[in-house]
């Protein structure tokens, strides 16, 4: 079964802090994109496999094949899991993806979402998924980067 070391929501999904902190914070040496839209476009797969170190491995799935892969004895790893948002997260615990914590990097700015951190930009419907997920025990944490003090999401969410 895949180790899942960290899942993170983070809408930018892979970028420079991704690659150049916590892949190697984390030791992974695959990344498991879970995210329904980003599955079927073809550019932003391609511009995610040209962001991927050549060392990791990249999957690119939906919701629901991505708990299947990850759920699958037959598979191996260490994998950190990217989302884009609070629903993607929710969804895979939905279908069995159990973790202790979750860490939120980034949600982008929008006319419809108040900013609670530097860049973390929520809505009702984040704050109702971030609830749910609170009540299955999931630690809910704001950290950019491994070596950033973990920061408890409610605390920034009034």
């Amino acid at each position: 079964m895949v180790d899942i070391r960290l899942v993170r929501i983070d809408d930018r999904l892979i970028h420079g802090q991704i690659t150049s902190a916590w892949i190697s914070d984390l030791g992974v040496d695959t990344i498991v994109v879970a995210d329904d839209g980003t599955v079927k476009d073809d550019l932003q797969r391609m511009m995610l496999e040209m962001a991927t170190p050549p060392n990791i491995i990249l999957k690119i799935f939906g919701v629901e094949d991505a708990a299947a892969f990850l759920q699958n004895p037959e598979n191996s790893g260490r994998a950190l899991v990217l989302v884009k948002g609070p629903a993607q997260a929710l969804a895979l615990v939905k279908k069995g993806i159990f973790v202790k914590s979750i860490n939120i990097g980034n949600l982008s700015m929008h006319p419809a979402k108040r900013k609670v951190f530097k860049s973390i930009w929520v809505g009702d419907d984040d704050i109702s998924n971030f609830k749910e997920l609170d009540s299955f025990g999931i630690e809910l944490e704001v950290r950019v980067v491994p070596s950033d003090r973990p920061i408890p999401l409610f605390s920034l969410i009034k």
